[in-house]
């Protein structure tokens, strides 16, 4: 196993991140993205996307983060699936307590 340095560092004065899933995205048969859906630790807290073309050596935050904002409390802890039926990502949250 080989390691190789941390490449996602929270960036100041933009909120820390938290924790999230990383999922890779076939472009082709050779070819994928990684996206890392994270939680913005700010006030609020909000969900954010970044991605890497480079197997994660380099991140990339989209420009249009958060892609979902604050809900209630510390929302938090996204985890994402693909929904093959209805051909959508469905997003499930920690919402604070719950």
């Amino acid at each position: 196993m080989r390691f190789i340095p941390i490449s996602m560092e929270p960036c100041i004065p933009v909120p820390p991140w938290w924790t999230g899933i990383t999922l890779p995205v076939f472009k082709s048969a050779v070819k994928r993205r990684l996206y890392p859906i994270f939680t913005a630790a700010g006030s609020p807290f909000t969900q954010g996307i970044a991605f890497s073309n480079d197997r994660g050596r380099t991140w990339t935050k989209f420009d249009n983060n958060p892609v979902l904002g604050h809900i209630v409390g510390e929302n938090r802890d996204p985890k994402v699936i693909w929904y093959a039926p209805e051909k959508k990502w469905i997003m499930a949250l920690y919402l604070d307590h719950t």
